[in-house]
């Protein structure tokens, strides 16, 4: 975000405010629920562009086939954990 320098896309930023007003009944999930509801109907057209990409971009997919999994193994570890001891933290077992 260019506003406070942070390396977070605006679009986590916003997803978590809509969360928590949300979650604080500051935002009523009726004023929501319509967006979301049309958002839910037409996601497979949100996955055209990736699906499109690979198939373009499927020779370079394949040169650097084991660098994706190896980092796509390594971040659903990291998450893993991180959620794992975040629950834990909060359950107050940690």
């Amino acid at each position: 975000m260019r506003l406070t320098h942070a390396p977070v896309p605006g679009s986590v930023v916003g997803m978590l405010a809509l969360t928590v007003l949300v979650e604080t009944r500051v935002l009523p999930l009726a004023a929501v629920r319509s967006a979301a509801d049309f958002l839910v109907r037409y996601i497979a057209l949100l996955f055209v562009p990736a699906g499109v990409a690979i198939v373009v971009y499927g020779a370079v997919l394949r040169q650097s086939l084991v660098a994706i999994i190896v980092a796509a193994v390594l971040s659903l570890v990291a998450v893993l954990v991180v959620v794992g001891r975040v629950a834990q933290h909060l359950e107050g077992d940690a």
